[in-house]
């Protein structure tokens, strides 16, 4: 039999897509149905989830070859928070699972969005409040919360 064929035979199927739960500033939280287990199957069920800019995408010229998603990240949950992005940027996020060492393709998309900022009186009180944290673990993430790390001799 032809490798090809036996490499394009194994590939899984693409699984649905993520679905948005909720975002705020400058994450996006996604969950997605979990893949029925083959009887018998041993292995662990894994997931990739990928993510692409849309403002970035828009931006590119015509000529420009299409972008491929960037990956965030593996999981074995059912669920995942996509930090770390821009605040008021719509994106798309895509979804490929793996078992038995073979992935899948990807999935079809699933739209979010990031919020804006919290706008706040600039000289509030609680932005002028010095918060001690034991670490960053801690400090729940507020989309107008800054921390400062100050070493003291």
């Amino acid at each position: 039999a032809c490798p090809l064929y036996l490499a394009a035979a194994r590939q899984k199927a693409a699984p649905e897509p993520p679905r948005v739960l909720r975002s705020d500033c400058s994450s996006v939280w996604l969950s997605w149905a979990h893949e029925k287990k083959a009887v018998g199957a041993l292995d662990e069920l894994e997931y990739r989830v990928y993510f692409e800019d849309q403002a970035e995408r828009e931006q590119q010229e015509e000529w420009a070859p299409t972008p491929h998603p960037s990956l965030y990240g593996t999981t074995t949950q059912t669920e995942i928070q996509v930090q770390w992005l821009a605040p008021r940027r719509r994106y798309r996020f895509y979804l490929s699972s793996r078992r038995g060492g073979v992935w899948s393709s990807i999935s079809a998309a699933a739209e979010g969005a990031t919020t804006s900022l919290r706008s706040v009186e600039r000289h509030a009180a609680e932005l002028l409040t010095i918060k001690p944290y034991d670490s960053a673990r801690e400090l729940s993430l507020k989309c107008s919360e800054l921390l400062i790390s100050v070493a003291l001799p």
